[in-house]
């Protein structure tokens, strides 16, 4: 009895520690390589952040970095997503409005090809 009281309540601690976590960390692997972290972060304020970052082989050839942003209001929607690339740095931000995209920017601005 001991025993299966012991399991049931580290079982329940550790689910709702999952529940209650702030950030969560994963580890992208391609063939047993680890080549990118990825952080999400949730605040109370309606706000998922995100930061990307390239690792062990990926990281030899491509350097890549990356924030987003995602915040929540009653009316509006936006979304907002940075990243360095060697020598190329990209700012986007996209505003939403009752589903609908109604505000799409870019730093520096996209090519139409």
């Amino acid at each position: 009895m001991k025993k299966l009281f012991i399991f049931i309540f580290i079982l329940l601690s550790f689910v709702t520690q999952n529940l209650h976590a702030k950030d969560f960390f994963y580890e992208i692997y391609g063939l047993n390589l680890k080549f990118m972290e990825i952080q999400f972060s949730n605040s109370p304020h309606q706000e998922l952040t995100t930061k990307i970052k390239s690792k062990g082989l990926l990281n030899f050839f491509v350097s890549f970095k990356g924030n987003g942003s995602t915040k929540v209001n009653t009316e509006q929607a936006s979304y907002q997503f940075q990243y360095q690339k060697k020598k190329k740095e990209r700012l986007t931000t996209i505003i939403f409005k009752d589903r609908k995209m109604i505000k799409n920017v870019s730093q520096p601005a996209r090519k139409n090809k």
